[in-house]
């Protein structure tokens, strides 16, 4: 507790560049995103364990 309040610490980092969706989109597997089927959806978007083993090898590659 913080100051009385509960206080959960959270640490998002952040890419030096973004994925973008033309990147993303080809990838098989990666067509049925929600952020592809429900753009207008609040961010962040749901990833299955599948999918973001896929955008990992990606991003794994960018290293």
């Amino acid at each position: 507790m913080e100051d009385g309040q509960l206080h959960v610490p959270v640490h998002i980092p952040l890419f030096a560049e973004p994925l973008t969706a033309a990147e993303l989109s080809p990838i098989v597997g990666l067509g049925s995103m929600e952020v592809f089927r429900s753009p207008q959806q609040a961010n962040p978007s749901w990833v299955s364990t599948h999918e973001l083993a896929l955008v990992e090898r990606l991003l794994a590659s960018r290293r």
